[in-house]
């Protein structure tokens, strides 16, 4: 019971953290990501595609919001479990 609350207590903070660099530093994480994409520039993958969309920034911040939701969901259910005393 104690390892499964602590593992849940490490992905709300991993989501977290996903959640914050992307919500507040998505133009930084598509600049990294441009320099990274020029060494896979020969192929023809969707990951060049999307990295190079004008719309990447607007997915980073969706994966963000995404994450902030997912790690808030486990928090409030870590919160009610322990409300209860389970």
């Amino acid at each position: 019971m104690v390892e499964e609350t602590a593992f849940l207590a490490l992905l709300a903070v991993i989501y977290a953290t996903i959640a914050t660099f992307c919500m507040m530093w998505p133009e930084r994480l598509h600049a990294y990501a441009l320099r990274r994409n020029d060494a896979a520039r020969g192929r023809n993958s969707f990951a060049v595609w999307l990295v190079e969309s004008p719309n990447y920034v607007l997915y980073v911040q969706l994966l963000g919001a995404i994450s902030a939701s997912a790690s808030v969901a486990i928090t409030l259910f870590l919160l009610e479990r322990v409300r209860n005393g389970s």
